[in-house]
């Protein structure tokens, strides 16, 4: 999607680059707000807390600020946010080797901004309704709040997923206009929403073959407790 919106707005720019340099953007999302896994063992009663219970962590959780602000993944994580535009400019192309693409596969979606008709319904005016959409920001924002307050800034999946939701509504003016959001955004990501569910299947076929004990007591073997954060990152 960013691709697109980067070939709409500078015309003649080498679309195979854009999309390379969506891919390798996606390399920093694991050391963020969108990496799943640490949000996750934040998370109360996540499938493998209990394999983390311990005396002096009775719930079994690893805080964000042990994931995410660790000192190994802001120093990575920043590594490759300098480093990977460096790399996309060594890959842009010499004159007359630009790939462009036709605009009219690239072009907006004429319903994606949706003007009310004269006759709409009340349930439909709610659906395009700014004040709807603000209110649901205020509300999420608020428990937010207050849960902050109350637990200190505790990253977990999901009030990490309720920051996105609500921002998205907001951001986008409306609730509808969220959804036609989605809906447009899926068209362009079907192909990598199919195959998670492969990747899901090759973790279950290493996880009950046994290769997957076989690589991670590799790992610890090799490893110890200086460079096992590292080699478990990459």
């Amino acid at each position: 999607m960013f691709a697109k919106e980067v070939a709409r707005r500078i015309k003649g720019s080498d679309y195979a680059l854009l999309i390379a340099c969506a891919y390798i953007a996606f390399m920093t999302w694991g050391g963020g707000f969108s990496g799943s896994m640490p949000l996750l063992a934040a998370t109360p009663g996540n499938p493998v807390a209990h394999l983390m219970v311990s005396e002096s962590n009775p719930q079994g959780i690893i805080p964000a600020v042990s994931t995410l602000f660790s000192g190994y993944n802001i120093f990575i994580t920043l590594s490759l946010v300098i480093c990977l535009p460096f790399i996309t400019y060594m890959m842009m192309p010499k004159n007359g080797e630009t790939k462009s693409i036709d605009p009219k596969l690239i072009a907006p979606d004429p319903t994606f901004d949706k003007k009310l008709d004269k006759d709409a319904t009340l349930a439909e005016k709610m659906e395009e309704s700014r004040f709807l959409a603000y209110t649901i920001g205020a509300l999420g924002y608020s428990y937010l709040g207050m849960y902050f307050y109350k637990n200190g800034f505790n990253l977990t999946i999901n009030n990490v997923n309720l920051i996105f939701l609500i921002t998205g509504i907001v951001l986008h003016g409306s609730p509808m206009a969220y959804m036609r959001a989605i809906i447009n955004a899926t068209r362009s990501t079907a192909g990598i929403l199919v195959q998670f569910p492969f990747y899901a299947g090759v973790q279950l076929m290493m996880e009950h073959s046994g290769l997957g004990g076989l690589i991670t007591e590799f790992f610890i073997n090799v490893a110890n407790k200086d460079s096992f954060p590292l080699l478990t990152f990459f």
